[in-house]
């Protein structure tokens, strides 16, 4: 049934007349080519064709990510600080997730001008209902944490599942700091894109590996110290095989409880991974995809990080849980038929929308939960046929979405995702650039807005003309980091933002001996993001066969030897 039949033919002209060909994306001045490929996603979601470059696009999606930031934010109503992934110098407000939802924000509406600009107007709207200060999905125990799946005695958890942990990102573990995108991580510290880690500090794309420190891509290893490309071995150090006795000995010479011994093994372990074999790519199960960090997945194309039976998408960001059917979204599970929408669970039938939860057919709507059918709304929840958080009937609601789509497409705004400068994140740290390389000059031709990171008191009342301490100043070893550096505010000179020590995360060096770092908490974990590759692809020669392929930057190891598939496997053969 045709419900928005003036909107359908608008679309149908547009799309029979687009061409694949050479394209100049007005933002970016980037040279792209419009493909068959991308031509064939249009006209599956019935979306306008785009001038702007995929990348351009993805990019301005992506200043939405946060990366990995917390701030303190103000209760609109009492003033009090709320903990929160939304920068306070946006303009946008929070509230706790349990009051959020214990609201009903339905009689605030936007009385849409048809003259006027749509975005403007509906940002002015936006800033008037507040977001879920962290959208835990599953509510935290005794932690501080941020899109959490299930948090117990953890801090400064962001879209994981920990218990007894400390900053992690996006994984599951216990007992362990410093994680970011793994799985299965137990008493370890300092682990990237890694899974079945126990025991084990400093750990970069490895699996299955216990009682070990510094290893790259290394599977099934056990009492390992220094170790690269590296399967089924005991009792290396810097990849030379040593006896048990041997390798037991330099083992227990071996101290990483201060920063001044740490060093030069982490120097060394960056040397390493440096001369280290990279494979093209690390997808692993996957059929007929193209992209970095692909798992268990089946036709993707231009995709960055997904798992646990993706399928069916055209460059999207972040996807798991058996989601398909999806073009240009971002962080995303269970979720099908998605066009250009950011944090999603559960949904279906979306486009163009922020933070939707078990929804089905909204567009360009934000932070809703059990909605159908609705466009333009904010803050929704067990809703059905509303514009702009008007409450309509079916037959109304359907002709005006059907008279508002037209307006919009005829002014070019229509099929455009949410300008950069409506991200509630702190853009020079967002997903824009980790994972998408864009510089300070890209945000710029985004429109994306800047501020300093402890302005609108994002730092918290309690730091502010308050006295501090120099990072310089911090314990060289684990066992100095006495109770009086616990809550002590601490400058880091170098980003020029104060952290300080918890009680727990002091335990944590101590008991793993691990020297105490004295940079800002979200710095470390950034290092992280730093060392594993980006979504940004580029050509190459296989460093062996000469073969073209395909592979994809990463901003710590620039000049690697990439090996295609078929040689990467052979090597590790002959390892």
């Amino acid at each position: 049934m045709i419900k928005t039949p003036n909107f359908d033919l608008k679309i149908k002209k547009l799309l029979d007349e687009v061409k694949p060909g050479e394209r100049i994306c007005p933002m970016s001045g980037e040279t792209w080519q419009m493909t068959d490929e991308e031509i064939s996603w249009y006209r599956k979601f019935n979306v306008p064709p785009q001038e702007r470059s995929p990348l351009t696009r993805i990019r301005e999606m992506m200043t939405l990510f946060i990366g990995y930031e917390w701030w303190y934010h103000k209760h609109p109503q009492t003033g009090k600080q709320v903990v929160s992934l939304v920068h306070p110098a946006t303009g946008i407000q929070v509230l706790p997730d349990k009051e959020w939802f214990e609201k009903d924000f339905s009689n605030t509406i936007m009385s849409y001008d048809k003259e006027k600009p749509f975005f403007e107007q509906f940002f002015d709207f936006y800033k008037q209902i507040p977001v879920n200060a962290l959208r835990n999905l599953i509510e935290p125990e005794n932690s501080i944490a941020m899109a959490s799946f299930g948090n117990t005695n953890s801090y400064f958890t962001v879209a994981s599942k920990t218990k007894n942990s400390l900053y992690c990102s996006q994984t599951e573990a216990d007992d362990s700091a410093e994680i970011y995108a793994s799985k299965d991580i137990h008493r370890s510290y300092n682990v990237a894109f890694s899974q079945r880690i126990h025991g084990s500090k400093f750990i970069l794309q490895s699996r299955d590996c216990l009682n070990s420190a510094f290893l790259f891509d290394c599977r099934n290893c056990e009492f390992c110290f220094g170790a690269t490309n590296q399967r089924n071995k005991t009792y290396l150090w810097w990849n030379e095989q040593l006896s048990q006795k041997e390798w037991e000995k330099r083992f227990a010479e071996m101290n990483i409880s201060c920063r001044s011994k740490l060093q030069p093994h982490l120097e060394q372990f960056h040397n390493l991974v440096g001369d280290a074999v990279w494979p093209e790519n690390f997808n692993e199960g996957v059929e007929n995809c193209t992209g970095e960090y692909l798992f268990d997945s089946t036709n993707l194309s231009h995709c960055y990080y997904a798992a646990n039976g993706s399928q069916d998408q055209y460059r999207t960001t972040f996807s798991f849980g058996e989601s398909r059917d999806c073009a240009y979204s971002v962080v995303f599970q269970f979720s099908n038929n998605l066009y250009s929408c950011w944090l999603t669970a559960r949904s279906a039938n979306c486009k163009f929308c922020i933070a939707t939860t078990q929804c089905d057919g909204l567009e360009y709507s934000i932070n809703c939960y059990n909605c159908t059918d609705c466009f333009g709304c904010i803050g929704l929840q067990r809703k059905k046929f509303c514009i702009f958080n008007v409450q309509y009937g079916e037959k109304d609601y359907w002709k005006e979405l059907d008279e508002i789509k037209c307006i919009l497409l005829d002014r070019g705004e229509y099929g455009i995702f949410f300008p950069a400068w409506m991200s509630h994140a702190y853009v020079p740290t967002s997903g824009a650039v980790f994972m998408y390389l864009a510089t300070r000059e890209d945000l710029q031709k985004l429109g994306a807005r800047f501020f300093e990171p402890e302005s609108s008191g994002a730092a918290g009342a309690a730091l502010e003309g308050t006295s501090f301490r120099s990072s310089s100043e911090v314990p060289d070893c684990a066992n100095g980091l006495t109770n009086e550096w616990l809550n002590t505010p601490i400058l880091d000179e170098k980003i020029g933002r104060r952290f300080a020590y918890l009680k727990p995360e002091q335990r944590f060096y101590q008991d793993l001996k691990i020297a105490p770092p004295n940079n800002h908490f979200t710095e470390r974990i950034k290092n992280l993001f730093r060392q594993c590759n980006t979504a940004i692809s580029e050509k190459t020669t296989c460093y062996v066969c000469k073969k073209d392929v395909t592979t994809y930057k990463n901003q710590t190891y620039q000049n690697r030897k990439i090996y295609c598939k078929a040689c990467y496997h052979r090597h590790l053969e002959t390892t």
